[in-house]
């Protein structure tokens, strides 16, 4: 068995972690019941643990910030 000395971080995360990179990602909105309420972004990454069915979907917010939500927080942007 690998020990933490024999083993990178990088190596390790991509044992337990899924991430997906989207191109040309969604615009989202988040929901009521947050801090980040009304706050809007661009679909950037979803993360997956790979022993888990859930999974978090990373925004790149129109402030600059990178920030991880449940899908469910999220609407999705109207167009005007």
């Amino acid at each position: 068995m690998p020990t933490t000395d024999r083993i990178g971080r990088a190596e390790l995360i991509a044992r337990f972690v899924d991430l997906e990179l989207v191109e040309d990602g969604a615009r989202y909105i988040v929901g009521a019941g947050d801090r980040r309420a009304g706050q809007r972004g661009t679909l950037i990454a979803v993360l997956r643990f790979r022993h888990d069915g859930g999974f978090e979907v990373v925004l790149q917010l129109d402030n600059g910030k990178l920030d991880s939500f449940s899908f469910m927080q999220l609407f999705p942007e109207l167009p005007h």
